[in-house]
């Protein structure tokens, strides 16, 4: 049988962790710098590319969308 003041003891624990600090970290900032990190990396890409490699992404894309069922007239 537990005596009282052992149940005192158990109750005036406390933790010794520190707390975290909720500025620290936040999801939405995180995301944003994510897309706008990305976004800045796709704008850069685009405009290094050449003429050829449009040309082989428009292609590419063409026979995806053949392949899916659209129709010729609509990928010119």
């Amino acid at each position: 049988m537990a005596t009282p003041s052992s149940d005192e003891s158990v109750s005036r624990r406390v933790s010794l962790r520190k707390k975290v600090n909720l500025r620290n970290y936040n999801e939405g900032l995180m995301d944003d710098d994510l897309f706008d990190e990305k976004l800045d990396t796709s704008l850069k890409k685009k405009k290094g590319k050449s003429k050829e490699d449009l040309q082989k992404e428009a292609n590419t894309e063409s026979m995806i969308a053949f392949s899916l069922g659209f129709p010729i007239d609509a990928l010119l």
